[in-house]
């Protein structure tokens, strides 16, 4: 499992969430949320956990949002912004908008642990490759993409699949 020190390495001190509450969704999921935190990850995930013990979205609670563009102000009846959520019980991610029927909702990870995973190795190349010439970064973006398939490969199976298509979206 990722740490917390690990997290905070690329995406700074005080930049990793840990606030959760009592959730229905399975241990491990809680245990990654009180040791490791959810890390943000620039316009691409915002931590903002909600509250309470019912899920606020159809499909899940929610653990946090993508931005629309950097320095958006989000309002809670924001209808910009799409959502990750964990879903109750089951304990998978899942993506998608503020309201049902609003739009698809997309499988990210099969758990939390893997969600935290894939946010931190992309976070850590981001800042690793940062400065190289886009080619080559891209290049190495994409064998980093690789091997996240190993580890999770529902998160890459199919087109109702968040990061095969967000992936797709970058290589074409």
């Amino acid at each position: 499992m990722v740490s917390h020190a690990a997290l905070e390495s690329w995406a700074g001190a005080g930049r990793v969430t840990c606030s959760f509450v009592n959730w229905h969704v399975p241990s491990e999921a809680i245990k990654t949320l009180a040791e490791v935190g959810l890390p943000r990850l620039d316009t691409r995930f915002v931590p903002s956990p909600q509250g309470g013990e019912v899920p606020v979205l159809s499909y899940g609670y929610v653990l946090g949002r993508e931005e629309v563009e950097e320095g958006h102000q989000h309002s809670d009846d924001c209808s910009e912004c799409s959502y990750f959520a964990i879903k109750e019980g089951a304990g998978e991610v899942l993506y998608g908008p503020p309201r049902a029927g609003d739009g698809e909702v997309l499988t990210v990870n099969t758990s939390l642990r893997y969600f935290v995973y894939f946010l931190h190795k992309q976070g850590a190349a981001s800042s690793r490759y940062s400065q190289l010439p886009e080619e080559v970064m891209m290049r190495r973006y994409e064998r980093v993409v690789n091997r996240l398939k190993n580890h999770d490969l529902t998160a890459m199976s199919d087109d109702s699949s968040f990061w095969r298509q967000r992936f797709t979206r970058l290589w074409g």
